[in-house]
C-alpha cells in the first residue's frame, strides 16, 4: 500500500495479475507510483470508491438500477462544477429511492459523470420543489479541473 505523492491517504489500484510480474521486473532505481484502475483511496478506515473504480464496476454489472439517477444537459454542467444534484436536473430517477443510498449519476449520453448520495426518498422527491437537494454530489469528473496544480 504505497501513497501516492498528492495524498495523505492510500491509494487502491486494480492491478491484473500478468502485470504484477512485469512490475517486479522493472529496475530497482524506477519508483513506480502507480500502476492499473484507480479504484478509490481509505480515508479514516473507510473505502471512497473513485469514478474510474465505479466505471468498472458497473460494467462489471456490480449495481442494480435504483442506483442510476439520469441527469438533463443543464444538470450535467452544474454537476461538473461540483454543484449537488437538484430536482430540476433530474431526467430520471429510479421508482424505489431510497434515502442515503450510493448513487451513479449519467448524462444524456449515458456516460457516468458522477458518484453521489441520496438525500431523499421516492416520496420526499415527489414533494420536492424544483431546487430541491436531491442527491449530494460526492466526486465528479470536473473534480481534476478544480484540483490545486
Amino acid at each position: 500500500n504505497k501513497i501516492f505523492p498528492n495524498f495523505n491517504y492510500p491509494n487502491i489500484y486494480l492491478i491484473p495479475n500478468y502485470w504484477i510480474k512485469v512490475i517486479d521486473n522493472f529496475i530497482p532505481e524506477i519508483s513506480i507510483i502507480s500502476a492499473g484502475v484507480y479504484f478509490g483511496f481509505i480515508k479514516k478506515s473507510k473505502f471512497l470508491l473513485s469514478l474510474e473504480g465505479a466505471e468498472f464496476l458497473f460494467q462489471m454489472q456490480a449495481f442494480s438500477d435504483k442506483n442510476y439517477i439520469i441527469v438533463n444537459n443543464k444538470g450535467e454542467k452544474a454537476i461538473l462544477y461540483g454543484n449537488g444534484i437538484i430536482k430540476d436536473f433530474i431526467s430520471k430517477i429510479p421508482e424505489n429511492l431510497e434515502k442515503g443510498v450510493f448513487l451513479l449519476i449519467f448524462n444524456q449520453s449515458n456516460e457516468i459523470i458522477s458518484i453521489a448520495q441520496s438525500r431523499v426518498n421516492r416520496e420526499e422527491y415527489s414533494n420536492l420543489k424544483s431546487n430541491g437537494l436531491v442527491a449530494l454530489n460526492l466526486v465528479d469528473k470536473g473534480n481534476y479541473l478544480r484540483l490545486k496544480q
